[in-house]
């Protein structure tokens, strides 16, 4: 491997490690402040929680999955065997979340607009979304990632990394957008709460 290859090799993984850590980060903000619902004796203020549906849909779903589905896991097709059966349920998972974000969004309004009511319903859809996206995630990095690290070729890499560094994530990334600041801020306090504590 060149040292350019290298570097794309280097350039590639730590971006998509960095979008699923950051990612992380938000869906612990999610389960934590989910939580915290039933603690209130008024309505509780939702702000923070809409934010994180929209960032979720923002980004992971626009932008992370379709750049693995189109350059990780189609390249790796080409060039590993045996992966098809393992690449295929992801592909129908990015498929699926979609659907289970609508049902999050929907339980999150009703429980805004009928509250106290729904906050049972809105703790299971969130519950099945965290799940569902935490086992995804380990599935790709457990099992996907160390087969492309031994059997991508150096055009790979440099095809990967030019496909994850051409879309800012807009809240973690450098040019933070407009709207993400306060979640950001949270976030990352909340995290680094929970490592100091």
């Amino acid at each position: 491997m060149t040292p350019r290859a290298s570097g794309d090799r280097a350039m590639a993984m730590g971006a998509l490690k960095t979008e699923h850590r950051n990612l992380a980060q938000v869906l612990s903000c999610l389960d934590q402040e989910i939580k915290r619902l039933r603690s209130h004796d008024e309505k509780p203020d939702l702000d923070l929680l809409f934010s994180i549906v929209y960032y979720i849909r923002v980004f992971p779903d626009r932008y992370h999955h379709p750049k693995e589905d189109e350059y990780l896991f189609k390249i790796l097709r080409q060039r590993a065997d045996g992966v098809d059966g393992v690449l295929n349920e992801l592909e129908q998972e990015h498929a699926r979340f979609a659907g289970l974000l609508i049902a999050l969004e929907q339980a999150l309004r009703d429980y805004d607009q009928g509250y106290p009511k729904g906050l049972d319903a809105l703790e299971r859809q969130v519950g099945e979304y965290l799940e569902f996206q935490w086992q995804h995630m380990k599935k790709e990095e457990e099992q996907v990632l160390p087969i492309a690290e031994k059997a991508f070729k150096d055009e790979d890499w440099a095809a990967m990394n030019n496909a994850f560094l051409r879309h800012d994530d807009p809240m973690f990334g450098e040019n933070v957008r407009a709207g993400f600041e306060a979640l950001r801020h949270r976030i990352v306090k909340g995290t680094d709460s929970r490592l100091s504590g």
